[in-house]
């Protein structure tokens, strides 16, 4: 039971490593989004169905309460980031 609980916390670090990541970096793509050609974009936007389905994992471990408070701290922080660049976000998946 411990082994199963240490890898669901690494699971969550690790999600919100990346989710955190990703979503810091949406500013740098809305940036350079004017650049891109239509494959990159295509790519991005398919991609980023994933990285939802990564988001849904994340809010799933989190209601039910399987966040240390750092990490519940965390993904507070991550959803404060999320708030404020997901207008950002559908602003270019619907471009």
């Amino acid at each position: 039971m411990a082994q199963v609980t240490q890898d669901i916390s690494a699971t969550i670090d690790y999600l919100l490593d990346y989710l955190t990541s990703i979503w810091q970096d949406i500013p740098w793509v809305a940036q350079e989004w004017p650049g891109w050609d239509w494959t990159d974009k295509e790519v991005f936007t398919v991609e980023w169905g994933l990285k939802e389905e990564r988001l849904d994992e994340l809010e799933g471990y989190a209601a039910r309460d399987r966040l240390t408070p750092p990490q519940r701290e965390r993904y507070e922080a991550l959803g404060r980031l999320v708030a404020e660049n997901r207008p950002m976000l559908e602003r270019l998946l619907n471009d």
